[in-house]
């Protein structure tokens, strides 16, 4: 009984909503709106977003961003984003404004006008027209808050936990649908309300700035690798220690093998001294054996005139200088 109850609920609920459905559709086309129960927004308000994009090059960036807040402050705008940048050539800032939508015009003019702007890089400006979607959602809205209304009512009437239940169901996930409807409108009616405009700017730095940056980077940078390298080093230790015992090694044996040449050629020089000196005697001995010889030849030539035994006692003389001469080599 109680499944037949639950049935029969259900089913004039499902018809009800169509019924809401038809109306609705209806109601847009044929029939005034009063009579659907929904006021349907004043279409001649239009839901505009306005966005611009602004990117151009000052001779001082301080002052140009000093300027943009004065903007700001001057037509109730709040910066949503600031970022300061700096490259090698050149530095800036990136800014975002919110700007109340009446107010768009105005700042974008003094922007242009007050900011010491040297070179213009880029400038847009985009409007998107929001209307129809504003109207949807809104509209949608509402019909979704009276049949929330609507299920409030049946749920007082619901007779059954399973009535209940069925229709606590239904009603969360109409208030999630309303809720989403509600932070689209809210999103839209911000960005209709505050536009928003993107502001770059930047100055180009001169040489002498960049000389001392750069120079100052290099040795900064000079000094991490210097750092970088020492760490890879001492991973290698046992590869440098091997180095270095090996180089000792090689040139401990170069100078024993270097040592050895010398004396050798020492030993070599001492021996070829040695002969040369034997040689130079060797000489000498056979000029003083030959002179002698030559003394003796020319002594017996004449000994016969002379006294035999004068003649005799020199020879003996003579023959004794040779034995003793002979005996000193």
């Amino acid at each position: 009984m109680n499944l037949l109850r639950l049935s029969s609920f259900l089913l004039i609920v499902a018809i009800m909503a169509s019924c809401k459905q038809n109306e609705k559709s209806t109601a847009a086309d044929t029939i005034p709106v009063e009579k659907s129960g929904v006021e349907m927004p004043d279409t001649t308000s239009r839901k505009l977003i306005k966005e611009a994009d602004l990117n151009f090059t000052t001779d001082d960036i301080e002052t140009t961003a000093i300027q943009v807040r004065l903007i700001a402050n001057a037509h109730k705008a709040y910066m949503a984003d600031e970022s300061r940048f700096e490259y090698e050539t050149e530095k800036g800032y990136n800014m975002i404004l919110r700007v109340p939508s009446n107010d768009f015009d105005k700042a974008m003019e003094e922007l242009m006008n007050n900011c010491n702007i040297k070179q213009l890089n880029n400038k847009s400006i985009r409007i998107n027209d929001v209307t129809a979607e504003y109207i949807d959602v809104e509209a949608r809205m509402k019909v979704k808050k009276e049949s929330e209304a609507h299920y409030i009512e049946l749920l007082k009437q619901a007779r059954s936990l399973e009535e209940t239940l069925s229709i606590e169901s239904q009603l969360s996930d109409l208030r999630t649908e309303i809720e989403s409807a509600e932070g689209r409108l809210k999103f839209i009616k911000n960005q209709v309300d505050y536009s928003t405009i993107r502001i770059s700017f930047t100055e180009k730095k001169g040489i002498t700035n960049r000389f001392f940056s750069e120079f100052w980077g290099g040795i900064k940078g000079g000094w991490q690798v210097f750092l970088k390298m020492l760490i890879g080093l001492s991973y290698l230790w046992v590869v440098i220690v091997l180095i270095i015992v090996g180089r000792w090694g090689y040139l401990r044996y170069k100078r024993r093998d270097m040592h050895c040449i010398v004396l050798k050629r020492k030993m070599d020089a001492a021996m070829h001294w040695r002969r040369n000196a034997v040689a130079g005697r060797c000489n000498a001995f056979r000029r003083t054996i030959t002179i002698l010889q030559i003394i003796v030849i020319i002594f017996r030539k004449f000994a016969e005139h002379m006294n035999p035994i004068l003649a005799r006692n020199i020879m003996f003389m003579i023959r004794i200088n040779k034995i003793i001469y002979l005996l000193a080599f």
